[in-house]
């Protein structure tokens, strides 16, 4: 059977700089086609950054009847296809992902199309919006979205949830109808394995990129909008933060237009880290060498954000980690990655929990054998279930006896019936405003005559208006007056008000001024009491002097020598009580200022008292 794949380009195993998924995804195809027994040919677009060379051969392994690989230029426009699809004359086309649906949808004609839509087209413009912040990109989807889902025979998505999202589409298209009823359109392919992959025990990049006992935390493919970045670093950082041995290697990097800002947001991150030279970003790597890449990574890490593109697709790089044997972490979002992690065929958390992703990282780096059994699980898994001839059946059946869908030809879709009954309804509207127009033009000879009878009270009521005016204008002159009054009273009572405050400050003032002078009047009064203390002490010490002296002196009759030096003795007590008496005066003259220093506080007081009670009345 003649069956012609449109589909991406390069093909994985293809000489290139990179592969992406939608190029994995032609591959899965055509091998599946192939193993049903149908002859392949196949038209790639590539991508304008994949690096592949035009005349670049199809890979070894798939089996091709005609291969061309067009620019964006020669697939998207022109004639170019059209010519080709003219010299192989295939009995129907199979469009793989949105584009090659998009462009299918222009030039098939009346040839039978199943289309693949690769993801859901809707939500992925949703999240890159939401990355950008802009929504005009949503009109392109749309715009692009609707020709597929009117054109198509059959449809293909690579969840259930993507499946079901898209039935809803196609009743919205208008291809829901009585000879779809019995119709299955829809079907559900998810990714497969590539037999080409295999694991390899060993890699070069082992003792030379990391060390030779890391533990590798791998991420390989592209940053997209889907991709969480910030829970991604911090689960890996906080796993290398307790365990020493972790190293973090990712491949692929920016999309280009598709998003641009993910990569350097992550790149960013790992600059700041404290960790940074645990982490290794190898870039966009060839197909070929991969392999060296999964055999040196002990687990694989994927973070989503929870958007709708990601609970509706798949993860393309799984099957590349189960075939290689890489047991997977991932969050447990899209239909793959919760079906893996109910066959304990992967490790899974919730989306945006940073604190779980590094549990599961520090479990399995002190697990080995435990990430052994998971990656088996895993391999069996996806070579049971998602083999490329198991996936693709339902396409390679469908191309025996390729025919058009039902509701192509004969009658009305729901979208031209709507159109018609439309229609319909415009012509009885139509109808209905031309007698409204007689009716308006009757109407419009009764408000002239209205209209006469109006001006005659209009003029009636012209002198009512103007007294009215008038008496307005003497009612906001009076407003004025009332207004400014109102102003006045405010004012007096803001000065009221200021003056009550000065008042009530003054007498705060005064009395902590009064509270001052009486507390230095008591100290003066304890220091006076000290002195007298001291002055009596000095007068008893004096008495006994001279009773002492008295008494040397009736003594000393008898010797003269005893005399002199008890003379000697009071006359240095004299000299003592000299300075003592001097002490004292000196004592008085203080008392005596103090006591003029407060009769002048007192005079103050008592003015300033005069002047408060003189303000007050």
């Amino acid at each position: 059977m003649n069956v012609t794949v449109l589909g991406m380009g390069p093909l994985p195993g293809q000489e290139s700089d990179r592969t992406h998924a939608p190029g994995i995804r032609t591959a899965q195809f055509v091998r599946g086609l192939a193993a049903g027994g149908h002859d392949v040919s196949l038209v790639v677009r590539t991508y304008g950054d994949a690096g592949a060379a035009p005349d670049a051969p199809p890979p070894p392994g798939l089996a091709i009847a005609h291969y061309r690989a067009l620019n964006d230029e020669e697939f998207m426009t022109g004639d170019t296809l059209r010519d080709v699809l003219g010299q192989w004359v295939p009995r129907c086309l199979v469009a793989v992902t949105f584009l090659p649906s998009f462009r299918a949808a222009q030039i098939a004609g009346d040839m039978p199309v199943w289309m693949d839509l690769f993801g859901e087209p809707l939500a992925e413009g949703q999240a890159k919006a939401a990355l950008t912040g802009n929504d005009d990109v949503m009109q392109l989807y749309y715009d692009m979205l609707m020709p597929v889902l009117q054109r198509g025979d059959r449809f293909s998505a690579v969840s259930k949830a993507q499946s079901h999202a898209m039935e809803g589409q196609l009743s919205l298209a208008g291809r829901m109808s009585r000879r779809t009823a019995y119709y299955r359109m829809v079907h559900t392919i998810p990714c497969a394995l590539d037999p080409s992959l295999s694991r390899r025990e060993a890699t070069p990049l082992r003792g030379t990129l990391v060390p030779e006992d890391a533990f590798v935390v791998l991420w390989s493919g592209g940053f997209n909008t889907w991709c969480d970045v910030d829970t991604l670093f911090l689960g890996v950082e906080k796993a290398m933060g307790h365990n020493e041995n972790i190293h973090f290697v990712a491949t692929g990097g920016d999309l280009g237009e598709q998003d641009s800002s993910t990569y350097g947001h992550f790149a960013t991150l790992i600059d700041r880290s404290t960790f940074k030279s645990r982490y290794h970003l190898a870039g966009w790597i060839p197909y070929q060498s991969l392999p060296d890449y999964y055999a040196l990574a002990d687990v694989a890490v994927n973070s989503d954000r929870s958007l709708l593109e990601v609970r509706l697709g798949t993860k393309t790089r799984f099957m590349e980690w189960i075939a290689c044997h890489v047991p997977i972490v991932t969050s447990r979002l899209c239909e793959l990655s919760r079906d893996l992690e109910r066959s304990k065929a992967a490790m899974g958390f919730t989306p945006g929990d940073g604190e779980a992703l590094a549990t599961h990282l520090l479990w399995a780096a002190a697990n080995r054998e435990g990430l052994k059994a998971i990656s088996a699980r895993a391999h069996q898994f996806a070579s049971t279930r998602l083999t490329a001839d198991g996936t693709i059946h339902s396409v390679a059946q469908w191309a025996r006896r390729p025919r058009r869908a039902p509701d192509w030809r004969g009658g009305l879709g729901l979208l031209e019936a709507r159109e018609d009954r439309v229609r319909r309804e415009l012509r009885l509207t139509q109808d209905h405003v031309q007698n409204l127009d007689s009716t308006i033009g009757h109407l419009k000879d009764a408000v002239d005559g209205a209209r006469h009878e109006t001006d005659l009270a209009r003029q009636e009521t012209e002198g009512v208006r103007a007294h009215v005016v008038e008496e307005q204008q003497r009612i906001a002159h009076l407003e004025g007056e009332i207004s400014k009054l109102i102003i006045d009273r405010d004012h007096w009572k803001e000065n009221a008000a200021k003056i009550q405050e000065r008042l009530t400050t003054q007498d705060l003032d005064f009395t902590r001024l009064r509270e001052g002078l009486d507390q230095q009047i008591q100290q003066q009064r304890e220091l006076l009491d000290e002195v007298a203390k001291q002055l009596r002490y000095w007068e008893g010490i004096v008495r006994k002097r001279d009773a002492r002296i008295a008494e040397l002196e009736a003594k000393t009759a008898e010797s003269q020598r005893e005399l002199l030096e008890t003379q000697g003795q009071a006359t240095g007590l004299r000299r003592e009580i000299e300075r003592l008496s001097a002490a004292l005066a000196a004592r008085e003259q203080q008392v005596a200022e103090l006591t003029a220093w407060g009769e002048r506080v007192r005079a103050t007081l008592g003015y300033r008292a005069y002047r408060f009670l003189k303000r007050r009345s």
